[in-house]
This record gives C-alpha cells, sequence and structure tokens, in this order.
C-alpha cells in the first residue's frame, strides 16, 4: 500500500469517525399533513431540546412527530417559526435527553468526543460571500429510500455558489448556498456542516430545491440558507441553547468579556 493510498485512507476513516460522532444529533421528523398525508424531513439538537429544521416541514402540519434513536423523550413542547416569512426555519422546543447515550453509550473506535448538539457557526448576512465556493461540506438528513425505514444519509457535497433570489413583493429572501447534492425529499432541515474536525460547525440548513417550471426536485440545485436567519430565530426568542448560547450571543454581540474570551478559546 502507497503511501498516497495510506493518505486518501486515512481523510476518508476522518470523516467516518465524523459521522458516527455527529450521527445522534440529527433526528427524522415524521409528519401528517392536514389531510393525513405523510412526509418527511430533518432536524438537528442544537442543545437543551431545541431542535432546528425548515420551516415548511412543520408550517401547517397536522401531526410531527421526532425520531431520535440515540435520546430519549422527543415530545414536542413548542414550535417557533422565524418571525419573517421568508426565512425558511423554525424551531421545536422538546424533552429531548441525550443523558444515556453521554454517560453509558460506547461506540467502539471512536476517536472523537461523543456530542448531543450541533455547534453553530456565526455568519452575518451581510458578510456572506464566495470565501467557500468549492469547499466541501457535509450534509446529513432522512431523504427516503424506497422499501427502507428512514435511514440517515449522509453526503459530502461542494458549495457551488453563494445567491440572493429574487425579492418576494419587494422583499429579499435571505441568501443560500448552493450545493453540490442532489436536493431529495427529506433533507429538507439537514444541516450544511463545515468539516473541521472535533470543532465542526453548521453554517446554513438545506430547505429547497431550486427549480424552473415546477421540475422534479432532484433536477434542480440543493440550496441551503445561511445561517443568520437561526440565529436570528433563537436570539429574538430569548433562547440560548447549551454551548451555543456563545453563538448567539456572539451573533446579537451581546458577550460579556468573559464569555467573549471562552468563546474565541473554544473557537
Amino acid at each position: 500500500m502507497g503511501p498516497l493510498f495510506s493518505s486518501v485512507q486515512s481523510k476518508e476513516r476522518r470523516v467516518n469517525q465524523l459521522f458516527y460522532k455527529l450521527r445522534p444529533t440529527i433526528v427524522a421528523l415524521e409528519t401528517a399533513d392536514q389531510t393525513g398525508a405523510p412526509g418527511i424531513g430533518t432536524g438537528f439538537h442544537v442543545g437543551d431540546g431545541v431542535v432546528i429544521t425548515a420551516r415548511h416541514v412543520v408550517e401547517g402540519m397536522k401531526s410531527v412527530r421526532i425520531v431520535a434513536s440515540d435520546a430519549k423523550g422527543g415530545e414536542i413542547k413548542e414550535t417557533i417559526l422565524a418571525a419573517n416569512p421568508l426565512a425558511d426555519v423554525a424551531l421545536l422546543r422538546t424533552d429531548l435527553d441525550f443523558t444515556w447515550y453521554l454517560e453509558k453509550h460506547q461506540i467502539q473506535g471512536l476517536e472523537y468526543q461523543k456530542t448531543d448538539h450541533l455547534q453553530l457557526g456565526v455568519e452575518w448576512d451581510d458578510f456572506a460571500s464566495d470565501d467557500l465556493v468549492l469547499y466541501d461540506v457535509i450534509v446529513m438528513g432522512y431523504p427516503p429510500i424506497p422499501t427502507a425505514f428512514p435511514t440517515l444519509v449522509a453526503i459530502r457535497a461542494q458549495v457551488n455558489a453563494i445567491i440572493d433570489q429574487y425579492p418576494i413583493s419587494g422583499k429579499h429572501p435571505p441568501p443560500n448556498y448552493v450545493l453540490s447534492g442532489i436536493p431529495r425529499g427529506g433533507f429538507s432541515g439537514a444541516p450544511m456542516i463545515v468539516d473541521a474536525g472535533e470543532d465542526s460547525f453548521v453554517l446554513g440548513v438545506v430547505t429547497s430545491a431550486l427549480v424552473a417550471n415546477h421540475g422534479a426536485p432532484e433536477s434542480g440545485f440543493m440550496a441551503a440558507i445561511t445561517i443568520e436567519s437561526v440565529l436570528q430565530l433563537l436570539h429574538e426568542n430569548g433562547i440560548y441553547p447549551g454551548n451555543n448560547r456563545f453563538a448567539v450571543k456572539a451573533f446579537a454581540s451581546e458577550l460579556t468579556k468573559e464569555e467573549e474570551a471562552e468563546f474565541l478559546k473554544k473557537d
């Protein structure tokens, strides 16, 4: 086995390890609309039982059920939609509890530390730029697979562009990252994760397939809304979940000097 192959194998193993680290934080959202028609989407836990997803996954649904294999609980206590109707994000306040997973569950060979939440990155829409174009990111979600129960699907996608969409009724939607992944149904609400090993973080949420003339979603572009909409949603509702309280406060410029020092140390 040559050094080049060994290097590739090492990279693949590291990314696979990252999958095992982050997998418990991603949940399936099984829904039923007002007619009873079933659907599925994705959410991700950011701490203290708070789950982030796409607005359209839960808005107007007759029922929403969380499926989280590594947590106890899952009752949805409150659903909060972004105040900006053009921001396709929502949060669920739940009683998800990962204590048993963190304290008792063993994953043989896992080199990363276990976690019960995804770390949010901090970026303001005014500063979103082409800096991530051609970078690889990880998307993890629950697109339905024919003949299979809900299964977590992970892909490595590439950031191809960041776009401003046409205004709607004179108002501009938040920017979106355009990703190379196929936008299958069920990925809605999935996190766009920047791979930084132990310090990986979310910088977008998959919300839509950009298609022309009402084409099939799979024929379009996968789009992820920028993270500001998530941070704004948390901040405007006074929600500072777990370790992500630093990210929300940093976004709102509310960190104390002590908190800023700890946040920068973590960063």
